[in-house]
């Protein structure tokens, strides 16, 4: 008996919001002609656990906060630009990387001859997307999809799919140095790299909609993802340097409610700022020589913690810095420039 296609689904889900999504998601597959996996960081429940296959447990969720591992964010209008690590508090790359490194071989171990790789916060409308690729497989080792318009990152990370046996060693080898040190730092950019070392692969391209008021990516007329969107609303609260090696604050609040932030510089608070919904501002603070330690207060709650005296300076600035036409001391505009 043939066996059949194996879907492979990649999850992150700790609280009852995602939990829902990858629910919802697996009861919407037609499993007439594809088993299940699950590769998760967290535990799921019976009732999902029931509907598969497999289901793999890894306890380690490795999030990366060191200034050389997280990926650089930019924001620029016709004044200036920054560039910095610190929009996020994390980079998940090496997560979601092992999770994928995981199923990939697991899939390879269980002998099955194609994998379809999608994440939990996914819904289907038909099957025709795994159907469309399982075909694609006969001719190609890799089915992957690219974003419209030359739009970077160039590849999206899953969905995609696989002829097992047709791939090329280093797709099923633990590659954590690499992933750090191509591109942006990012799983799609190890990806793409893949990519092009296989040479025969078949690309498609996705287009957005909207899927229950959730701005989402549309594949195949059949499969919609990124449904739960953890990075869709942002507050960048960043320290930067500019040309004039002066330390400033750039503020950039995606949120409905006024953002407020207090700053203490060498254990002196130094200045406290407001900024309005949907606005960027910026805050000059002094002379980025003569700091050691940097801590913000966001919202009287959340605590950001800098010891300079532990991070090298020259690197942190070559990562972190604005460059403008005008005076960084008090600007403040709309986010959506």
């Amino acid at each position: 008996m043939e066996k059949k296609d194996l879907i492979i689904i990649n999850a992150h889900t700790p609280d009852f919001e995602r939990e829902e999504l990858m629910r919802s998601f697996i009861s919407q597959i037609d499993k007439t002609n594809y088993d299940l996996m699950v590769v998760s960081h967290t535990k799921i429940p019976d009732d999902v656990l029931n509907k598969v296959e497999y289901f793999i447990f890894d306890k380690e969720n490795e999030l990366l906060t060191d200034v050389n591992s997280k990926f650089p964010l930019f924001f620029q209008n016709s004044n200036f630009l920054v560039y910095t690590t610190e929009a996020r508090d994390y980079n998940h790359s090496i997560a979601a990387y092992k999770l994928f490194y995981v199923g990939i071989n697991n899939a390879k171990v269980l002998g099955y001859k194609k994998a379809h790789i999608v994440e939990y916060d996914s819904a289907v409308k038909s099957m025709n997307l795994f159907d469309d690729n399982s075909k694609l497989l006969e001719d190609y080792s890799v089915v992957w999809y690219k974003r419209p318009n030359n739009q970077t990152p160039i590849s999206i990370s899953f969905p995609m799919s696989f002829n097992i046996d047709n791939l090329k060693k280093e797709w099923f080898e633990w590659d954590r140095k690499n992933i750090l040190n191509c591109g942006a730092k990012t799983i799609e950019d190890w990806q793409l790299q893949q990519i092009q070392n296989q040479k025969d692969t078949y690309s498609k391209e996705d287009k957005v909609e909207i899927y229950e008021d959730k701005k989402s990516s549309l594949f195949d007329d059949s499969l919609s993802i990124n449904l739960y969107q953890s990075h869709g609303k942002e507050q960048w609260v960043c320290p930067i340097i500019d040309d004039s090696n002066e330390l400033s604050m750039f503020i950039n609040n995606q949120f409905e409610d006024l953002l407020y932030y207090e700053v203490i510089i060498n254990g002196t608070l130094l200045k406290s700022k407001k900024t309005p919904p949907h606005c960027w501002s910026t805050l000059y603070l002094g002379n980025w020589d003569k700091v050691d330690t940097l801590s913000i207060i966001i919202d009287n709650k959340k605590l950001k913690k800098y010891d300079f005296r532990q991070i090298d300076k020259k690197n942190y600035k070559s990562l972190n810095y604005l460059k403008t036409k005008q005076n960084p001391e008090h600007i403040m505009g709309p986010t959506a420039q």
